[in-house]
């Protein structure tokens, strides 16, 4: 059996494109020392995620999808 971890960035009523750009530095932060790499991002396809979020996360990502 395999372990799988989730990790639930932060929570807000009202998410800008700045907010959740700084979700994307604090996973960094999070997961830096790892020895894992983090394999899958999902996220919808909310404007909120703006460029700059993908940029932060740019080849960090074994594996990044928008859910539909």
């Amino acid at each position: 059996m395999q372990l799988r971890q989730v990790y639930l960035a932060g929570i807000t009523a009202n998410p800008t494109g700045e907010w959740a750009t700084q979700q994307a530095r604090n996973i960094i932060e999070t997961f830096v020392d790892h020895t894992e790499p983090i394999r899958f991002l999902i996220h919808d396809r909310d404007s909120k995620f703006i460029a700059a979020f993908d940029e932060v996360l740019g080849g960090l990502i074994y594996e990044y999808k928008a859910a539909a």
